[in-house]
């Protein structure tokens, strides 16, 4: 089951988006609709848990981006899907770490587009990375995966709860992981880019403040890549 809330203060819209959704072809979809950030910040926190949240920008008392970040605060995983007639305010929310923006009036064909990618996402979140120590093999959700680190025959994960460390050749990882999501930036670290809040030529800069540098090898395809999940997340505005 996915779990969906829409949060927009114009109740006619939000209730026009939650019919529009269930028209689609898709299966085991469950909406709640919410006018205003306070009502679903206070319904999330007692009773309830969502997969995605499509959440207008402009509300009052609390808006969309106060709204989204104590959403995010609450839970790393679920999914942030803005709706804004401003473009302005896309570069205002990456600390939410947002999924994608769709813009106002919203078409029936942009939110399947969306809503179709959210869901894939939301069920990729759910596979694991595996890795042997000696004769016994562990697994971690790749969601949770902030980066890997290379320090000479060792990968160390750093990952949102814990850090460990395994024997294996860092060239090869990446043969492992969702291209999608996962980039090399350096022949030291992988990250992953749904964690990345600020990004150029020579760095990144992760949720949890970390620096990782971007060597001259990987320079072009990691702006490339990275542009690429840009575009895929917030479209082409």
């Amino acid at each position: 089951m996915i779990k969906i809330a829409i949060c927009d203060d114009n109740i006619e819209m939000a209730h026009n988006l939650e019919n529009t959704i269930h028209q689609m072809s898709f299966n085991n979809i469950e909406t709640d609709v919410f006018t205003s950030g306070i009502e679903l910040l206070k319904y999330y926190k007692t009773d309830g848990s969502y997969n995605i949240v499509l959440l207008d920008i402009e509300m009052p008392s609390v808006n969309g981006i106060e709204t989204a970040l104590n959403l995010r605060e609450a839970d790393q995983d679920i999914v942030l899907i803005f709706i804004t007639a401003y473009k302005e305010y896309v570069y205002q929310i990456f600390e939410a770490l947002p999924f994608r923006f769709l813009e106002k009036p919203v078409s029936s064909e942009k939110l399947f587009e969306t809503l179709k990618d959210a869901v894939s996402y939301v069920e990729e979140m759910k596979k694991f990375f595996s890795f042997k120590k000696g004769t016994t093999t562990f697994q971690i959700p790749a969601k949770d995966i902030l980066y890997f680190e290379a320090s000479n025959r060792k990968i160390k994960i750093h990952a949102n709860k814990k850090e460990d460390i395994f024997y294996g050749k860092f060239q090869k990882l990446m043969e492992k992981l969702n291209e999608n999501y996962f980039l090399q930036i350096h022949t030291s670290f992988i990250v992953n880019m749904d964690y990345i809040t600020s990004f150029n030529e020579r760095e990144v800069v992760l949720c949890n403040n970390t620096v990782l540098p971007i060597s001259l090898k990987y320079r072009k395809s990691a702006c490339l890549e990275h542009l690429k999940f840009i575009e895929r997340r917030c479209g082409k505005w």
